[in-house]
């Protein structure tokens, strides 16, 4: 699956070195952020304001959602992809959909074999690499479609142009190319399928009841012609204002979490409040700082979640690229 999600030649998607090179070039990371500021913004070195023609629009302090996630914990075990799907009523399609490229999945773990330096033949690691919806500041989505439904994630307003997929460079946006719950579904109409779409088992489960009950009745079971992806699972977030705003008090750090988060056996998934100093993610990133990065941020989608880069134990020492 991991194939047909390309990155058009795009670079540092994912970032992983040795604990030896790392030693030397502790700085590696962090300097290419800013060198991202002198190339784009040289006058004022301030990549998130100047960087683009679009203005930049002062963010109120209360809460922004973010996401931070440790590619040195994460052992791609896909606990968080059965949890997104069990959450939010994404549709498992099965084997015939997915050659067809009609997967669903709002989180996917995409896979990078490393070569040893001195043997290119022999596989140093595997990498993994959860990739959702960025959450993009700057979501290239959001300009191309025509009624506006990108921006406010209204599915209602959807009419199914797709052109958010084909604009989104991280390849995380899904297209309902079948009612594959059968949310539109009626007994005159049920055997109106489009051929192929579903093995008629899977067509025949959704259909019953008493399997229908799988849902969760917080979510919004989409239909065909809909495009969907990952929402930091909004039905916590707003049950967890909700009850932090009856009881009378601030919400609590922590006191949210995504569905991936709460399932992540190794704990490398972290999400909460980026304007909160205090909050679990902001601290992670700042203690992390050498070896955060944001995936292909030169493209200045300015994404809310960040990544901590693979650092392998290792004696091996890897030279950093020269750019140009």
């Amino acid at each position: 699956m991991q194939i047909q999600n390309s990155y058009v030649g795009r670079k540092e998607v994912v970032r992983e070195t040795t604990l030896a090179t790392f030693k030397k070039y502790p700085n590696q990371y962090k300097e290419y952020r800013e060198g991202l500021a002198k190339d784009f913004a040289p006058t004022s070195n301030d990549f998130r304001k100047d960087a683009t023609i679009y203005p930049d629009f002062t963010q109120p302090g209360g809460l922004k959602w973010g996401m931070s996630i440790d590619m040195n914990s994460c052992i791609g075990c896909n606990a968080c992809v059965v949890a997104c799907h069990a959450e939010n009523n994404v549709p498992v399609v099965g084997k015939r959909e997915v050659l067809r490229y009609h997967d669903m999945h709002w989180l996917r773990i995409d896979r990078y074999f490393v070569s040893n330096e001195k043997n290119p033949d022999e596989l140093a690691a595997v990498v993994f690499q959860p990739m959702l919806c960025q959450h993009c500041d700057n979501a290239p989505c959001e300009d191309v479609c025509p009624v506006s439904a990108t921006n406010h994630n209204i599915e209602d307003r959807c009419v199914g142009t797709r052109y958010c997929a084909n604009n989104c460079p991280y390849k995380v946006r899904r297209f309902n190319w079948a009612d594959y719950t059968g949310a539109d579904s009626f007994p005159n109409n049920q055997d109106q399928w489009i051929v192929g779409k579903l093995d008629d088992v899977v067509k025949e489960q959704m259909m019953d009841p008493v399997t229908r009950m799988v849902l969760n009745p917080d979510v919004t079971v989409r239909s065909r012609g809909v495009m969907e992806k990952c929402s930091f699972c909004i039905q916590r977030v707003q049950e967890g204002k909700l009850n932090a705003k009856k009881e009378d008090r601030v919400l609590k750090d922590g006191e949210i979490k995504t569905a991936c988060m709460q399932a992540c056996p190794t704990d490398a998934i972290v999400f909460g409040n980026v304007h909160d100093k205090e909050s679990r993610v902001t601290k992670m990133r700042e203690e992390n700082e050498l070896r955060t990065f944001y995936v292909i941020e030169q493209l200045h989608t300015l994404p809310n979640i960040n990544y901590l880069a693979k650092v392998r134990n290792t004696d091996e020492i890897i030279e950093p690229e020269k750019e140009g």
